[in-house]
């Protein structure tokens, strides 16, 4: 993300962000979800 922030637009190609943007959804995504699995183990 920190990445995405200090990127420059112009003369990027939308397709190339838009699989930029998807991995970091994907990486957050699994973060979370580990995150969701550890509550899970300590409350049980």
């Amino acid at each position: 993300m920190h990445s995405l922030n200090c990127l420059r637009l112009e003369g990027v190609n939308e397709r190339d962000l838009s699989h930029f943007v998807n991995a970091a959804h994907l990486l957050l995504q699994d973060g979370c979800d580990a995150l969701d699995a550890l509550q899970w183990y300590l409350e049980a």
